[in-house]
């Protein structure tokens, strides 16, 4: 296995090289997407406002690790602990196990998580529950399905846009290397990796490896065939899946 498994998130991908590693699975980074934080702030802003006035209960829930993160930024990180700490009807949710360590580290003691990591299965755990109010900070490709499910369930939900994500404008330098049969498969986390890395590769001619199935349904929906799913997005198990895809190529 001596080429590499390409990894294109902006951020975060050291959990998943360091998974590969533990397999003896090499691995290139090269980021085909660009995130940043928001410059229209007047949404998270009011966000961060609805926290200290909505009445209870209310539920803060995260879909990513960069909704927390670039939120935080965005109203200070410090102003934001202290007034989720002064609310002791507020509960959380989180859609994935990363997520959820997001919100612990904002205080949360107990974190609402799915038994899938997708937004139908955090839809289902929370739907088991009284309609209530709910927070839900998010990119501006963050995905429509669960504030839509929530308020068909007669929750009351505010979303606020806290970042951007958008393909990177000048060509990956792994794009060269992929044509000439360089790489092993790639490992795609999200619909907008997928919408990235296939604009820039819209014959990649490599396995193609998703997280999970929303993913891999972006992808299917671009024409593309998709070689392997993981069970969950955790990066021991990805890293998993895509050695037994690459075991079977070799056999």
């Amino acid at each position: 296995m001596a080429k590499p498994v390409l990894l294109i998130r902006a951020a975060g991908n050291d959990s998943d090289a360091a998974a590969l590693s533990d397999l003896g699975i090499s691995s290139l980074v090269d980021p085909y997407l660009e995130i940043v934080v928001s410059q229209e702030r007047g949404g998270a802003i009011d966000l961060f406002n609805s926290l200290n006035e909505s009445h209870g209960p209310l539920w803060l829930i995260a879909t990513s690790v960069n909704a927390i993160k670039y939120w935080a930024e965005i109203v200070g990180i410090a102003k934001l602990i202290t007034a989720l700490s002064a609310r002791t009807d507020l509960r959380y949710a989180a859609i994935a196990e990363a997520t959820s360590k997001a919100l612990i580290d904002l205080g949360a003691r107990h974190v609402l998580t799915p038994k899938y990591a997708n937004s139908a299965s955090l839809i289902d755990s929370l739907l088991e529950l009284p309609p209530s109010s709910a927070l839900i900070p998010g990119g501006n490709l963050a995905m429509t399905s669960l504030p839509s499910g929530l308020k068909a369930a007669g929750w009351n939900v505010n979303t606020a846009v806290v970042y951007t994500t958008s393909s990177v404008k000048m060509e990956p330098k792994s794009v060269s290397l992929v044509r000439k049969g360089g790489i092993a498969a790639v490992l795609l986390r999200s619909p907008s990796a997928a919408r990235a890395f296939l604009t820039h590769l819209p014959h990649p001619g490599i396995p193609i490896i998703c997280s999970g199935p929303t993913t891999a349904n972006a992808v299917e929906e671009l024409g593309i065939r998709v070689d392997a799913v993981a069970e969950d997005p955790t990066p021991r198990t990805v890293s998993a899946a895509i050695l037994s895809l690459l075991k079977r190529q070799e056999s």
